[in-house]
């Protein structure tokens, strides 16, 4: 007897295409996955190392405390008049951007090892004068994995944050950062030192997944 040829029908071709697509989804969420927790991974790593160069900062021999949100108020470093080499900056991303300013400003020994992924200008504004060991005029921020600014609070303004509260992302768009407060009192976090924080993933301040020097 002849053996009959048998090909694929529809309904097995149409399954093994959902078994593929499936096997690729799951392989898709799994690399998005990895690629999150690298991000996480790199953005704290980042703020860990930049709240080392703060403390360092904080010594009485510089600062004596940590830098102020307000570049106008950055008095004490390296002799140097810091509200008139910056000039007026525009009202966004002030306390990373003063950060910035503090830490690699020419003149002092805290240094800060990093590459040119940790810099971003989101605002895209300038200083007056270059005073920085970047050798830009720009007034960079310090920027997580994503490319948004952290977000900056010293002491002074955890409970006064006005004014130094709006912040552009790698996007453009404009957003709002406010001091973290422990649940129960209301309180900032970290009082009597800073916040430096992320706005993590969703690019949004103030949100579950923000990562926070706290």
């Amino acid at each position: 007897m002849a053996r009959t040829e048998r090909g694929f029908t529809l309904i097995e071709i149409l399954v093994v295409i959902t078994i593929i697509a499936g096997l690729m989804g799951l392989g898709f969420v799994m690399l998005r996955g990895a690629s999150t927790e690298k991000d996480k991974t790199i953005t704290k790593n980042r703020l860990l190392d930049i709240s080392g160069a703060l403390h360092r900062l904080k010594g009485h021999e510089l600062l004596g405390d940590y830098p102020p949100a307000d570049p106008g108020a950055l008095e004490g470093l390296a002799n140097e008049d810091i509200g008139k080499s910056i000039g007026r900056p525009n009202e966004t991303n002030l306390g990373i951007e003063t950060v910035y300013v503090a830490i690699f400003l020419s003149g002092h020994t805290v240094t800060l090892d990093y590459d040119e992924k940790w810099l971003g200008n989101t605002d895209g504004d300038s200083m007056s004068n270059q005073v920085t060991r970047t050798g830009s005029m720009e007034l960079f921020e310090l920027v997580d994995a994503w490319g948004n600014p952290y977000a900056y609070f010293s002491s002074r303004e955890l409970k006064n944050p006005e004014g130094f509260t709006k912040y552009v992302m790698a996007t453009g768009t404009v957003v709002e950062a406010r001091p973290h407060v422990e649940e129960k009192t209301k309180l900032p976090l970290m009082q009597g030192k800073f916040q430096l924080f992320s706005a993590g993933i969703d690019g949004v301040f103030n949100t579950k997944d923000d990562i926070g020097n706290w």
